[in-house]
């Protein structure tokens, strides 16, 4: 069976107490064939009451409509015999169906059990652990990865039988969204996953009885279930609108109804113009799913977004910012370049040229409230920094994931802005400090608020953009102290000032405290926490 369409769905379920499965005997029957065309004599007839009946929906007129679609079969249960339907009529999607099975029935009424889509076995179920939909709300899968359901088919005037199924899996809707900016159309959702506590049974196979769903048998039992977008692929899945929209990315789960005292909803996402990949969690307690509900969860995505930081690349301590005047004409992907930048003093965006040798002549323009190169080394030496390659955010419609956290001032025993870090080179020697930082991820959530956060926004030269999601530049307040040489000089002579700069590469993971970078590159700047 397939979901055709979804609508807006309660946020919760409910939890149903389901019994265990009996021991039943199986006979075995073709299930594929269909009837058109085929002598139907001896046969006899079971079909759905009317279309509005097969749909088990969520409360109230919201839910998700169910539809047969080929090769789906039932089961009827004859005493202690179950026998899988011989045939069908359903040659395309369809509401309604009649599934046929050999011989005369003449009970007035009989179980009826659907096991999924070409079922071999009518007393058991198996909710995989790994499922996949192709289409944002056109769930086809559903019959294959654990839908199912029990009826009651009573005996018409004619011979032939009626029921009503009860689907008696559950199923969670997925609709995630970000509202903060609208995304490119290459940053997508690719996989879901929930995981839950170890000792609850998510997916895997379970007896099957007349009333649903039993117990699961321990062996094939998994805590989680993993549901690929977009077929198979790694690459490609379902957009990320700005609001929950159903016929935007709804992607349906199954798994086994219960109450999970832990529901951890892992979402990866992928964008094909950056090149990032990575996920983003969130995790609930005590969710309950009951059996033929559906559990609609519209997560609105949380990235950080830093796109108003494209207005905070200067030159150094340059009173205008490095495009200012000509914002349209910004590069803002990598390696995206463009020629309206300041090539010269006259421009409001070229770097501040005081200098005065081993004179610490402080910012007076943008960056006068950036940490001073004292006060640098004390962020990197004495706050314990973390490198991060995970957590995601948003820099002009795009996701990045790279950055560092250092603890805030605040945290940092014996900060000083004046004198450098015990053990690390003076402002006046001139020297670069590199720092090894083997701290990686995002500090604990119990210490979090000690830090902030410093995203890999790169840095523009001659007007081409680099290092975004990957390195970090941000100004000091403080200049250089030895070098004052026009760009015609060689590397290490050039009028500079100093910066923090990071790499969150695997090849690259190096924190420098720079004493010598060139006034004339465009990186960010920013009063440190």
């Amino acid at each position: 069976m397939k979901i055709n369409k979804f609508t807006s769905l309660f946020a919760i379920c409910l939890l149903l107490g389901l019994t265990a499965c009996s021991n039943d005997n199986v006979s075995d029957a073709d299930s594929g064939n269909g009837a058109e065309n085929k002598d139907l004599t001896g046969k006899t007839s079971f079909s759905i009451t009317s279309e509005a009946k097969t749909r088990t929906s969520g409360v109230y007129d919201s839910g998700v409509n169910f539809y047969w679609t080929t090769n789906d079969n039932i089961w009827v249960k004859s005493g202690s015999t179950l026998t899988a339907s011989s045939s069908n009529d359903i040659t395309s999607t369809t509401a309604s169906a009649k599934f046929y099975f050999d011989g005369i029935y003449t009970a007035a009424s009989y179980p009826v059990r659907y096991t999924g889509k070409a079922s071999t076995s009518g007393n058991t179920v198996t909710i995989a652990t790994s499922q996949s939909q192709d289409e944002a709300n056109n769930a086809t899968q559903l019959g294959t990865v654990g839908d199912c359901g029990v009826g009651t088919a009573t005996r018409q005037t004619d011979g032939s039988y009626k029921f009503t199924l009860s689907h008696k899996a559950s199923y969670i809707t997925f609709m995630p969204y970000y509202s903060k900016e609208a995304l490119a159309a290459s940053a997508v959702v690719t996989q879901i996953n929930v995981t839950v506590a170890n000792s609850e049974k998510l997916a895997g196979t379970f007896n099957f009885s007349d009333s649903g769903l039993g117990a699961a048998i321990s062996s094939s039992s998994s805590n989680s279930v993993t549901l690929t977008l977009n077929g198979t692929s790694s690459t490609t899945g379902f957009p990320i609108p700005t609001t929950a929209t159903a016929s935007k990315n709804a992607a349906i789960m199954v798994v086994a109804p219960g109450t999970y005292s832990t529901f951890k909803v892992t979402y990866t996402l992928y964008d094909s113009v950056t090149g990032t990949e990575s996920t983003i969690s969130y995790t609930y307690s005590n969710i309950k799913c009951v059996a033929g509900k559906n559990q609609k969860i519209s997560t609105n995505l949380g990235m950080e977004t830093y796109t108003s930081r494209k207005s905070k690349y200067y030159m150094w301590d340059a009173v205008n910012n490095y495009w200012d005047g000509h914002e349209n004409s910004q590069p803002l992907l990598n390696k995206a370049a463009d020629t309206n930048y300041a090539k010269s003093s006259a421009d409001t965006r070229w770097y501040n040229t005081t200098f005065t040798k081993e004179v610490q002549t402080p910012a007076i323009n943008s960056c006068k409230d950036a940490p001073t190169f004292e006060a640098l080394t004390w962020y990197i030496g004495g706050g314990s920094p973390k490198l991060d390659d995970k957590t995601l955010w948003v820099f002009a419609n795009h996701l990045y994931a790279g950055g560092i956290w250092l603890k805030k001032k605040s945290e940092i025993s014996h900060f000083s802005s004046t004198e450098s870090y015990t053990g690390t080179a003076t402002w006046v020697s001139g020297k670069d400090i590199k720092f090894t930082v083997s701290n990686f991820g995002k500090p604990e959530a119990s210490v979090r608020s000690s830090y902030f956060y410093l995203p890999a926004l790169g840095q523009y030269v001659d007007g081409k953009l680099t290092g975004l999601g990957v390195k970090g530049y941000y100004w000091a307040s403080t200049p250089n102290p030895v070098n004052d040489g026009d760009r015609s000089q060689p590397y290490g002579k050039v009028i500079s000032a100093n910066c923090l700069r990071f790499a969150t590469d695997a090849t690259l993971n190096n924190v420098y405290v720079r004493s010598y970078y060139e006034r004339y590159v465009g990186m960010q700047v920013k009063a440190f926490e």
